[in-house]
């Protein structure tokens, strides 16, 4: 009867010190293994992964792909106070193609570090995943962020670490 009560408070302090002690633990290793980019340029910032394939694409003023296996995304700007950047979100949401389809709730809003943007997400069919569409319009420019989970994955967690690590500057 000892051994057993014995056991059962080392099995409950364990399941304590583990309760408080792996959200920390993982924390620091989701957060270890990703960079922040930063351009002095355009005044803005966000997190990628270690692993990233980065490449420049040729398109507007700014235009980059960030390819790793867990997330990976197309940023770009646009040199124009012109667009509209809840205007963009909600034409582009309603222009999909075929194999995607809109998620509940549609066109959002978003504040970044005061700067209004506007972001909504989509299931990507052909290969079950989905993809996030971020614009935020700040110092007469329009950032765009089009981000993909892994295939066949409806992991979010990844597209939300980006999304919630862009920041702009003045």
């Amino acid at each position: 009867m000892l051994k057993v009560f014995g056991l059962i408070t080392i099995t409950i302090t364990a399941l304590i010190v583990l309760t408080i002690w792996a959200p920390t633990i993982l924390a620091q290793q989701q957060t270890t293994d990703w960079t922040t980019y930063y351009s002095p340029d355009y005044k803005f910032s966000f997190d990628y992964p270690d692993n990233s394939n980065i490449s420049d694409l040729q398109g507007t003023w700014f235009d980059k792909s960030f390819i790793s296996p867990n997330v990976s995304y197309v940023v770009n700007i646009d040199k124009s106070s012109l667009i509209d950047p809840h205007e963009l979100a909600v034409i582009n949401s309603l222009t999909l193609p075929p194999h995607q389809t809109l998620m509940e709730g549609g066109v959002q809003r978003l504040d970044q570090d005061g700067i209004k943007g506007y972001y909504y997400s989509v299931m990507n069919h052909k290969t079950p995943s989905i993809m996030t569409f971020v614009h935020f319009s700040n110092n007469g420019n329009v950032y765009s962020f089009k981000i993909l989970g892994p295939n066949g994955s409806l992991d979010t967690r990844n597209i939300d670490k980006v999304v919630s690590s862009i920041k702009f500057f003045d």
